[in-house]
């Protein structure tokens, strides 16, 4: 099941929950990466910013 970065802060219970998801995911030998990894449904690199991805979602913001 892959979780749209968008949700995926919610669907992990918030800010604490997060933070252990990039834990998790920043060690291949954590006992939950592998069970995290298949969770997502894809790899995951934190540093990645999409600036057109963003640019079309405050585009629609109305302020």
């Amino acid at each position: 099941m892959r979780i749209p970065e968008k949700h995926l802060n919610e669907a992990l219970g918030g800010w604490p929950g997060y933070t252990e998801f990039l834990e998790v995911m920043a060690d291949p030998n954590h006992p939950e990466h592998e069970a995290m990894l298949e969770w997502h449904g894809d790899s995951f690199d934190p540093t990645v910013f999409e600036c057109e991805r963003v640019n079309r979602r405050l585009k629609g913001i109305k302020v």
